[in-house]
């Protein structure tokens, strides 16, 4: 058991330390395409990788709205450190959605074990096998899998329904499997999100979870925080937009300081932009549809989190209404990120200014085909108007 629960004002507390370490690391973390171990090792001691593990594998069990919040921050100091927060927490509370004696395998080396989930199964494939499963196939986009213990994995299961509700969750070790390097990306490199590969992994049944009951709303009786009771699918959702909110964050704090020391507009007769109205419109602008993502998300994880506490669903329109509005928060970010770059002009592409990593990052991030605005307006405009959803079980 974890001997203390820090508070969300004590987790965000960390987080802040940590900014100006991870911002300093980030180009490094773009260079090499891995987090740097000094980012790891801190976040580590600060227990942001403990935020969504359970507390009887010595984790803090936090709320949706402190994981939200403590993570929008670590991607205001580095994306792709941010990214990584997401992609080992959300796995973590995947974790407890399995019985708990497969939470105590996955944590025996300690609460901060790091894992990372990859759940399209299209070139997965799995066969029955005495005990438990033989999977086989490629996983690619794996966030963080070079830092981390275990994999959760999605694949067909046998004799199950086509597509996702016929599928399962898998937890491997890392090291029966092999890591290919295919992240070679415009944005998020530090990720270093390459491809897992797995050549008839056997895998016991205690280990597998399928996602048909999941999609419908089930939950293990025997997790009892709250967190890992919330409303199964929008908190999925919810969980991907934090470094995207951070990473505007990051850009709008970037901008604020170049015209803080003084940055012209060439060619005309302003020798220091914040004086330009032009320029006073725009920060404004950004400032507002930041703060908008932010609020629209935060709203939301506090709802998540009351809903957890009474172990109830959403309804179905309001599960659509959670990817519309999520979508929305990805368009405010972009939108403000963009308005940024229109602020510091063509310098904002230098290789010296960090908004254009900024801006590379949260470009990539934001396209995670879960974060998709476009898809999240159709599946929201259908669930108004009645018209049956054809398109995915993720809502």
């Amino acid at each position: 058991m974890a001997k203390e629960t820090p508070t969300h004002e004590e987790l965000l507390a960390r987080a802040v330390a940590l900014r100006p370490l991870l911002r300093t690391n980030a180009g490094r973390a773009e260079a090499e395409r891995r987090i740097p171990p000094e980012n790891l090792n801190a976040m580590e001691e600060a227990g942001i990788f403990r935020m969504l593990v359970p507390p009887a594998c010595g984790g803090y069990g936090s709320a949706v709205r402190t994981y939200v919040d403590v993570t929008a921050e670590i991607a205001r100091g580095c994306g792709a450190s941010g990214w990584l927060v997401f992609i080992d927490d959300a796995t973590d509370w995947l974790v407890a959605q399995f019985p708990e004696a497969v939470q105590h395998e996955i944590y025996a080396t300690g609460p901060a074990a790091r894992s990372g989930g990859i759940f399209d199964a299209a070139n997965a494939r799995s066969e029955a096998a005495e005990g438990g499963l033989t999977v086989s196939g490629q996983w690619g986009f794996g966030s963080g899998v070079h830092h981390a213990t275990w994999a959760a994995l999605a694949v067909p299961l046998p004799g199950g329904e086509p597509g996702p509700k016929g599928e399962g969750l898998v937890l491997i070790p890392i090291n029966e499997l092999t890591i290919k390097d295919t992240w070679h990306v415009a944005g998020m490199r530090g990720t270093g999100s390459d491809t897992l590969i797995a050549d008839k992994v056997f895998v016991p049944t205690r280990r597998i979870m399928k996602w048909g009951p999941v999609f419908d709303g089930y939950y293990p009786p025997h997790v009892s925080n709250s967190v890992f009771h919330v409303p199964f699918i929008p908190s999925v959702i919810l969980m991907a937009v934090p470094p995207v909110l951070g990473l505007a964050q990051a850009a709008l704090d970037v901008t604020l300081e170049r015209l803080g020391a003084g940055k012209k507009i060439s060619y005309t007769s302003y020798t220091d932009a914040r004086l330009a109205p032009t320029t006073q419109l725009a920060v404004a602008e950004a400032a507002t549809l930041t703060n908008a993502a932010f609020l629209t998300v935060r709203s939301w994880a506090d709802r998540l989190d009351a809903a957890g506490l009474k172990n109830i669903d959403f309804d179905y329109l309001t599960r659509a209404q959670v990817r519309m509005d999520v979508g929305f928060a990805v368009q405010c970010c972009r939108k403000a990120v963009d308005i940024l770059l229109n602020v510091q002009g063509a310098s904002s592409f230098a290789q010296s200014n960090p908004l254009q990593r900024i801006w590379r990052d949260l470009s990539t991030a934001s396209r995670h085909a879960i974060l998709s605005p476009e898809i999240a307006q159709e599946i929201y405009g259908r669930a108004l108007l009645g018209v049956e959803n054809t398109i995915t079980p993720l809502v």
